[in-house]
């Protein structure tokens, strides 16, 4: 799991939020307001509103809708006890390369679980 977490709030411009993924290399940003998870918004998500039929004034209007207009608030999460072994089956289910952890009780983000963090832990295995 990843801990240090790049993040957005609801209300973050769509154009910020790829300016994020692109800095800290990520496809996904969880949607955080008051520390809790309330979606995740992917970069395919950001690319499908932009959409390559727009006119360059259409695609400046959506770079700065607000990303809760784009984020899916039905999103697998995660415990900090889950074991890997679930959380794979997680990740295969769900056909995502990353799913957010969360304490359960406050829905607090802790971190997120990538298909590379996986494979770096099984590495050493191999």
């Amino acid at each position: 799991m990843t801990q240090a977490v790049a993040t957005a709030a609801p209300e973050t411009r769509l154009s910020e939020a790829l300016e994020r993924m692109q800095m800290y290399g990520v496809r996904q940003l969880p949607v955080i307001e008051h520390d809790r998870l309330v979606g995740l918004v992917t970069e395919s998500d950001v690319r499908e509103a932009l959409g390559l039929q727009l006119s360059t004034h259409q695609t400046k209007e959506r770079l700065d809708w607000a990303v809760y207009r784009l984020m899916n608030e039905q999103v697998p999460t995660l415990t900090p006890e889950t074991p890997l072994r679930d959380a794979v089956e997680l990740l295969i289910q769900s056909k995502v390369g990353a799913v957010p952890v969360v304490v359960p009780e406050s829905g607090n983000l802790v971190g997120i679980l990538s298909v590379i963090d996986v494979l770096r832990a099984v590495q050493p295995l191999l």
